[in-house]
């Protein structure tokens, strides 16, 4: 949406109020899209939001607060996101075995992209692996005979992980870290 301004069609000061269905070339708009962005272009193009986003920019003279808004929103997530993504994890959790579905308390620790964790008697991890940005999906599941009623997925290619939480401020403290690590987008 960066270069709509590229297409609009100014009408003369004393027009503006009657010629809001034409105020993009929407034509030209659309073929100067991408292939794969021609269809999600076209849907946005024909709804009455897009109007009025265009028709706001070319009658406003005030502030554009809508950008304003959105400016601060996206500024909030990153600094947030930012935050989050720098923090280090280290806490017990329960996780449920591999090979034997029983389940262990573990001290986990996720320092950059790498979750280990340790038998809390240990200092030598138990196991690791490389949390993948874009691939590492974290949900919250049902899981039948779990210890806690706080449990957690973690899935990583080739790699599943059930952990079970004490509170539900620990699974969701777990939840946000890992999301914000792996995850570009922060309303993910």
């Amino acid at each position: 949406l960066k270069a709509y301004r590229e297409f609009l069609k100014i009408p003369p000061e004393g027009e503006r109020e009657s010629a809001f269905s034409s105020l993009v070339d929407d034509d030209a708009m659309l073929a100067s899209v991408s292939e794969d962005c021609t269809t999600f272009m076209k849907t946005l193009v024909a709804t009455q939001m897009f109007a009025f986003f265009v028709q706001d920019r070319v009658t406003g003279a005030q502030i554009d607060i809508f950008d304003k808004r959105v400016l601060q929103k996206l500024q909030r997530a990153y600094q947030k996101l930012k935050f989050l993504a720098a923090r280090k994890l280290n806490g017990r959790f329960l996780k449920q075995g591999r090979i034997i579905k029983n389940w262990k308390e573990r001290t986990f620790e996720l320092v950059g992209l790498e979750l280990k964790y340790f038998d809390p008697s240990s200092k030598a991890p138990k196991g690791a692996v490389q949390l993948v940005p874009g691939q590492t999906t974290v949900t919250i599941p049902t899981i039948k005979g779990a210890p806690t009623n706080f449990p957690l997925e973690i899935t990583v290619p080739g790699r599943r992980f059930l952990i079970c939480s004490k509170s539900s401020d620990d699974r969701r403290e777990l939840l946000k870290i890992v999301k914000a690590k792996t995850h570009p987008d922060p309303d993910r």
